[in-house]
């Protein structure tokens, strides 16, 4: 008798556990497939409108040749108004919108023409949003990475 109890406590111990188990299985398969509140489409983390987005013609071309001095002394320049935090640096220059967090970084080619450009969002592990886009010694596009592609952030 005494063994038919701890039988039924023994079978009543692992029911519980493969019941637990699978409560937790169920709950990391559903918070590992759900989206953070940041990048619901109505959120502002997705406003592409965003004046950070915008590539500018003169973008194109790196034109700070009149900071270069102050980049060779001090390796960055860093330039701040009411809207945004401006980073030069040696064939590159950052922007970020102070608002809203979003980054755009562009890169260039020794011959000053662009070579890459990403967007993301500054103190949130650098999340890599929209596409980040590379381009030839000529300006012309050569490679595109969606980093939305395949998922639903906005």
């Amino acid at each position: 008798m005494i063994e038919t109890k701890h039988k039924n406590e023994k079978s009543l111990i692992i029911f519980f556990l493969n019941k637990t188990a699978y409560f937790f299985t169920i709950l990391l398969v559903f918070s590992c497939t759900s989206v953070p509140k940041d990048y619901l489409v109505n959120n502002n983390t997705c406003n592409y409108n965003d004046s950070v987005f915008k590539i500018t013609e003169n973008e194109f071309n790196f034109e700070y040749n009149e900071f270069d001095s102050i980049i060779e002394e001090k390796g960055a320049l860093l330039i701040e108004n009411d809207s945004l935090i401006i980073e030069i640096q040696k064939n590159s220059i950052g922007k970020t919108n102070k608002k809203t967090q979003l980054t755009k970084w562009i890169f260039y080619h020794s011959n000053k023409k662009i070579e890459s450009i990403l967007f993301f969002l500054r103190n949130s592990s650098h999340t890599e949003i929209g596409k980040e886009t590379y381009y030839d010694k000529q300006g012309n596009i050569a490679k595109v990475i969606d980093h939305e592609k395949g998922y639903k952030i906005c």
